[in-house]
């Protein structure tokens, strides 16, 4: 009878250890589902935001590229649009022998995406829109 006793309260022990595991195992599930759920809407926004920058990417002409290469000191809108192209192309500028370009000014360095840019992506502005419209096809 002591024995089942023993037995009965180590099993309540047991027990009582098992609900407290199963409910951080059921609070732990909730929380990756949210976060799976939160990052298949960050992905459906994303590739909605892709798909429309693909169509405006189509609409650019080699007169645009020209024309943006002549900039002496480009607005922090086109320095930043420029800034991802560089970094989406960046491959194609290292296969091409190129680099990012770093300038020094006031004694501290700081790449410079736009001479990059003009140096390895716009000297051939047929060629960087080709780029830019056939990373459509690796991008789905």
């Amino acid at each position: 009878m002591e024995k089942l006793k023993v037995d009965n309260e180590m099993a309540s022990k047991t027990q009582i250890v098992v609900s407290q595991e199963e409910a951080v195992a059921i609070k732990q599930a909730t929380e990756a589902n949210k976060l799976a759920e939160e990052a298949e809407e960050s992905v459906r926004e994303a590739n909605e935001k892709l798909n429309e920058t693909l169509k405006l990417v189509a609409k650019l002409r080699k007169e645009h590229i020209t024309e943006i290469k002549t900039f002496n000191n480009p607005t922090p809108t086109v320095k930043l649009v420029i800034k991802g192209v560089v970094l989406i192309l960046m491959e194609h500028v290292k296969k091409a022998g190129g680099k990012l370009i770093i300038k020094s000014e006031g004694g501290k360095k700081e790449e410079d995406y736009f001479e990059t840019c003009k140096k390895y992506l716009m000297s051939d502005p047929q060629g960087m829109l080709t780029l830019m419209k056939e990373f459509k096809e690796e991008a789905k």
